[in-house]
């Protein structure tokens, strides 16, 4: 739960902005399509279960799913091609009805502060609560890694990994604590130099975006004082910029460190600080001997 403790904070709704891979989004589909098939939602797995209202409203959209498919689109279990586009159509209704109750409709996607779902995921601000599953993964996405977790050394499911990206382990013992492995080993590693695979896996200025993205938008950023507010846009707007490079970016994020205040426990100074380490790590590789065997 440590990183939960430390992280939940700053898992913001982040990604409704993009249905598609939006974690939030996936939740509400999967809860609507258990509906339809009058299967249960696990809330320990999707943290909307634990809404009675988004799960009313989900309920809403099944049964429009289920008379649409009884009356005007049957299943027909011998022509594939209609199926799949049936299904597709189904999944559109459930995206519209997804955009409807989240955002401001004519104001450039904002969150609506009255939204069902959106109310559900407040607690999300609130520290020392327990996370899901569906926390850990988000941060995943976020950080632009593989997690795999273990119950007591087993994986409960298959991980559908990203090719080039770090793993992190996380084996959750009895549920008492959990045991963390992290590797600096892409999916389709074989055999690379420890300090070649880095050079490899430096930070871009697009995963620097993505971090000071998620301190700019979503649900907290919108309910929120953002103290550094000013400084998380100019780092976004320099990572579009050809002119500035990764260095040119840490090192100004680096002096604004130095010359700053911040609150304990501050949002931005965190990213800020995983920022620095990760270019850090990236040059102390860099600087190692070629003499140096590093291979596993």
């Amino acid at each position: 739960s440590g990183i939960c403790d430390q992280m939940r904070p700053e898992l913001v709704i982040i990604s409704l902005r993009n249905t598609h891979t939006s974690t939030t989004y996936t939740n509400f589909a999967e809860m609507v399509w258990n509906y339809v098939r009058n299967e249960p939602t696990s809330p320990e797995f999707n943290e909307l279960a634990k809404s009675n209202k988004t799960k009313n409203y989900a309920r809403e959209i099944a049964a429009q799913i289920r008379r649409l498919s009884r009356w005007w689109y049957p299943e027909q279990p011998k022509n594939k091609e209609y199926n799949e586009e049936r299904e597709a159509y189904f999944d559109k209704i459930i995206e519209k009805a997804f955009i409807k109750e989240v955002f401001i409709v004519g104001k450039n996607n904002k969150l609506n502060s009255n939204s069902l779902i959106v109310n559900s995921l407040k607690d999300v601000t609130r520290n020392y609560r327990w996370g899901t599953q569906t926390d850990l993964q988000e941060l995943a996405r976020i950080y632009n890694i593989n997690l795999h977790t273990l119950i007591n050394g087993n994986a409960p499911y298959k991980p559908a990994d990203t090719p080039q990206r770090p793993i992190i382990t996380m084996d959750n013992q009895h549920n008492l604590h959990w045991t963390t492995c992290i590797s600096f080993l892409g999916s389709n590693f074989k055999g690379k130099r420890y300090d070649s695979y880095t050079k490899d896996s430096v930070i871009s200025k697009q995963e620097i975006k993505d971090i000071m993205q998620t301190y700019t938008q979503g649900f907290v950023a919108l309910v929120t004082k953002r103290n550094h507010l000013e400084k998380a846009m100019q780092i976004i707007q320099l990572c579009d910029n050809r002119d500035f490079n990764v260095s040119d970016i840490v090192r100004m994020l680096s002096n604004y460190l130095q010359r700053s205040n911040f609150n304990n426990n501050s949002s931005f100074k965190k990213r800020a600080d995983y920022i620095i380490a990760r270019a850090e790590y990236f040059n102390e590789a860099a600087d190692k001997p070629d003499g140096l065997d590093l291979s596993v």
